[in-house]
């Protein structure tokens, strides 16, 4: 039998028994969501859920769930020309941004879609991976060819490549913003500090990573920086760092992970044996096999304004309360 279905077979053997948790699930079978895969999954400031179905060869549709009505986005009733949406983010607004695989990035204000892309703006790349929103209302937009910073009310805006700034390589994955508005930036070659003169690249060779390419950046209530990558999770606390992996933690092997900071700061973690809760002291893994989630592989966590988790799994949207 092959070595990691062995480990994967023993660690859910060893899962202690969480049932305390109350789950809703809402699939194709008992809702309007019109496929089981959820990529991403985001909420805007008024509550609604929005969120990415299908797999990366078919594509699928952006979802939005106002608590009642599932309504969907796509080339019939919006802007948007492209089943694989990436990422959703929401400005001081209340704009609902939208990044895409193949047509770049889009705006929603209620009204119309508005769509910047390679050929109409300075976008440096039509594969967006990711946004974040300052307080400022400027976008830092990742893509597969470079970081960008766009200051829509004023429409000025600047790319960052690894030709003219402290970036060790184009590939974005993810920026995540501090306290203080400084972006932090996953690369494949690093993870990237940049607070508006420095570019502070933190590696193998110069840090407690062990893997240069760093998938997910997420920042807590003490302004502690999380940072994921294949294997492990790395806590940042100013000049001190943490690094979390299965080997000295409750992670499950052989996966790739996403922190997301809930209202009380406890860490939610994904992965593809289930979800990971630590409270910085103790660590709690909640799987098909010892508690009502729906499935072993989840996306992403987000958190409402009532401290409930929404996850985007490959069997449904799940809340948790």
């Amino acid at each position: 039998m092959n070595r990691v279905i062995v480990i994967f077979i023993l660690q859910l053997l060893a899962l202690p028994q969480v049932f305390s948790q109350d789950w809703i699930v809402f699939n194709k079978g008992n809702s309007g969501v019109p496929d089981n895969l959820i990529k991403t999954v985001n909420i805007d400031s008024s509550g609604n859920v929005w969120f990415v179905t299908g797999d990366c060869f078919y594509g699928g549709n952006l979802m939005k769930f106002d608590g009642t009505t599932f309504t969907k986005y796509d080339s019939l009733n919006s802007g948007i020309r492209d089943k694989f949406v990436t990422c959703i983010e929401f400005d001081t607004y209340a704009q609902t941004w939208v990044g895409t695989r193949n047509t770049g990035l889009f705006v929603y204000g209620g009204l119309k879609w508005i769509n910047y892309n390679t050929t109409n703006s300075e976008m440096p790349d039509k594969h967006v991976t990711t946004i974040a929103v300052d307080k400022k209302n400027v976008l830092w937009v990742g893509t597969d060819n470079g970081l960008l910073r766009f200051d829509s009310e004023k429409n000025l805006w600047k790319v960052f490549k690894k030709t003219n700034s402290g970036l060790p390589n184009n590939q974005i994955n993810a920026v995540a913003l501090d306290s203080s508005g400084t972006p932090w930036i996953a690369t494949d070659d690093g993870l990237v500090k940049y607070d508006g003169k420095t570019w502070t690249v933190y590696n193998t060779a110069n840090s407690k990573l062990t893997d240069n390419k760093v998938n997910h950046i997420a920042v807590d209530k003490q302004q502690n920086v999380w940072v994921s990558f294949w294997g492990g999770v790395a806590k940042i606390s100013g000049s001190t760092w943490t690094v979390y992996t299965p080997q000295n933690s409750k992670l499950p092997l052989y996966c790739e992970y996403t922190v997301t900071i809930d209202k009380t700061n406890v860490k939610w973690i994904t992965s593809n044996m289930g979800l990971v809760k630590f409270d910085d002291k103790d660590w709690t893994l909640y799987s098909p096999a010892n508690s009502n989630i729906a499935d072993y592989f989840l996306n992403k966590v987000v958190v409402d304004k009532k401290n409930f988790k929404w996850i985007a799994s490959q069997n449904g949207l799940i809340k948790m309360k």
